[in-house]
């Protein structure tokens, strides 16, 4: 092991990193989203980092040595952890070759033989984070070919025709895929040492919505299958019914929206669901209105709803997601029917206690306890129906833990994914504890269920329980148990 890392490191001349103590800049140009822009890398050798694609959909991930934080395609800032955070860290210190002159970076997990002759397979892992990468290495050249991250989606990056830059033999260009389908390629030009780069604060959350009145009701009704359906207005129209769903990383629209909409496209993004991983375009153009909240230009996906206008019997006109819950307050009793949308900055939770909410892929994520074991699960109050509303569990869980040895289960398909359904004996969740429950323990190794860093899906069956209370923009919430 020691021989191959030390050929991988004079390979990319990684000890040019350790030469110069100062901040680095690495630029260049992206394209991703259907768009193009500039890129740029400011750096230095500890670890610190901060990427920006400067476009109309353009996106930031940053690591300050200690937290990080990213921004979406609105420049709305949020939390970068967990895996989120530990896929960054790989792709830029591994692209950089920079972990090479710092070991400290990341774990080297295992070396070994890839199914190719001519190629190396070395695994990484960032200390802390149960995130293993495979990075395949050319064994005559010791060159980086592509890394391979697992998750809920599989993502690689494929590392092209490296050149002299600044002293560092680095890619002249990554291309990024996502299940197979190409979601960026940056093109690096230059390096610039001892670069004079500003302070890495995160951007004040954008001037891109406005309350009509402190809160109001959002009047709501539930599909057969227990999902949640508001009736948002966009351009001042109202449209059919909208999935409102914690689970979702972005608000969408239905494929093909009326032209009265006012929705024009300005690029194209990448979607994940429990039925799989699809290229989509995005669109832009009119306000959405959702009780007293309107943003002003809101970034849409478009979605194939037609699967689940047949389910529920009624056309679906879209998602409702992590932007309007990003920039409101947002107060839900499942059991009662009722939701009420409140200004961040004119509302005071009544007598309750605040929880942290921590995020990952946008998704809002509370600790929780089953059979003695606590981890991290997601709220998702698009899961309903089933064993599926009540808790699904991860399939690293699965696996780690053997929940789906030694207790009856029976295989079944949700969506794309194998599942397991079967029983645990309880489960505990703000303070408030539940008997025996009827779960699902997904099987496969990709999908939304594949999520390293959290132990499964907390759905309507456990939530309705609470009347919940989101505060996205300052990372917490509040679950009050019902009576």
């Amino acid at each position: 092991m020691e021989a191959l890392l030390a050929r991988m490191k004079d390979a990319v001349q990684a000890q040019a990193w350790l030469d110069h103590d100062g901040q680095w800049l690495l630029t260049g140009h992206e394209e991703g989203s259907g768009v193009e822009g500039p890129l740029s890398l400011h750096m230095t050798h500890d670890g610190p980092f901060r990427r920006t694609f400067d476009s109309p959909l353009g996106t930031t991930e940053a690591f300050d040595g200690d937290r990080g934080w990213q921004t979406d395609v609105t420049g709305m800032p949020s939390p970068l952890e967990l895996s989120n955070l530990a896929q960054a860290k790989l792709d830029v210190w591994v692209s950089t070759g920079l972990w090479l002159a710092n070991p400290s970076l990341l774990e080297v997990v295992s070396t070994s033989d890839s199914p190719h002759q001519n190629e190396v397979t070395v695994e990484l892992r960032v200390p802390g984070s149960p995130l293993v990468a495979s990075l395949i290495v050319d064994r005559e050249t010791a060159l980086p070919l592509r890394l391979e991250i697992p998750g809920v989606v599989q993502s690689v990056r494929e590392f092209v025709d490296f050149q002299d830059m600044g002293g560092v033999r680095l890619p002249s260009q990554v291309l990024r895929t996502v299940s197979g389908l190409v979601d960026s390629r940056r093109h690096f030009q230059q390096l610039t040492t001892n670069a004079t780069v500003a302070k890495n604060p995160q951007p004040a959350v954008p001037d891109d919505c406005h309350f009509e009145a402190p809160s109001g009701d959002v009047p709501l009704h539930f599909a057969p299958t227990g999902h949640l359906l508001v009736r948002p207005s966009i351009n001042g129209i109202q449209t059919d019914a909208f999935i409102f769903d914690t689970g979702a990383g972005q608000s969408g629209v239905a494929a093909n929206p009326p032209a009265q909409l006012g929705l024009e496209p300005v690029g194209k993004g990448i979607i994940s669901s429990i039925f799989g991983v699809v290229e989509t375009p995005v669109l832009r153009g009119a306000p959405l209105q959702l009780g007293p909240l309107v943003l002003h230009d809101p970034t849409l996906a478009t979605i194939d709803m037609d699967p689940l206008t047949e389910v529920f019997g009624e056309p679906v006109g879209g998602i409702i997601g992590f932007d309007v819950l990003r920039r409101s307050i947002v107060e839900l009793d499942l059991a009662q029917g009722t939701m009420r949308l409140h200004d961040p900055q004119r509302y005071e939770l009544p007598d309750a206690k605040w929880l942290p909410l921590r995020f990952q892929d946008n998704h809002p994520i509370v600790p929780a306890t089953f059979e003695g074991h606590t981890g991290l699960f997601r709220i998702d109050v698009g899961a309903s129906g089933g064993p599926h509303g009540n808790v699904a569990f991860h399939a690293p869980t699965v696996k780690q833990l053997k929940l789906a040895e030694g207790r009856e289960t029976q295989q079944a398909q949700l969506g794309n994914q194998t599942v397991a359904i079967g029983a645990i004996e309880s489960f505990e969740m703000g303070g408030v504890s539940f008997g025996p429950q009827d779960v699902v323990f997904a099987l496969d190794d990709e999908g939304i269920f594949a999520d390293p860093s959290t132990m499964g899906n907390i759905g309507v069956g456990i939530l309705g329980r609470f009347t919940m209370v989101f505060d996205y923009s300052r990372e917490r919430i509040a679950l009050m148990p019902k009576t």
